[in-house]
């Protein structure tokens, strides 16, 4: 083969190494993106999830205060009984 073969191909191997180094650098910037988006996903998501939590929190606090009504209205009934009872053992 000539030196003018040789020359072009290499010109032709110094353009493919330039397009290469350009297709890298643009596959780095979208790679950085995209690790930007699932640091800002992954922080969406960790709130989401601490919404979810005080809400299921607030719903067992709401879910416990009628049970203690009812306790509470369960010991006024039996205390009333009590003081019926006694009231009538000593008036008796």
């Amino acid at each position: 083969m000539s030196e003018s073969v040789y020359k072009t191909k290499i010109d032709m191997l110094e353009h493919d190494l330039r397009n290469v180094k350009i297709e890298v650098k643009e596959l780095d910037v979208r790679l950085r993106m995209n690790e930007n988006k699932a640091d800002v996903t992954a922080s969406k998501l960790d709130s989401i999830i601490d919404i979810v939590k005080r809400i299921n929190n607030k719903i067992d606090d709401f879910a416990k205060t009628p049970a203690r009504r009812w306790e509470m209205l369960v010991g006024i009934v039996i205390s009333v009984i009590i003081t019926a009872i006694a009231t009538y053992i000593l008036k008796g």
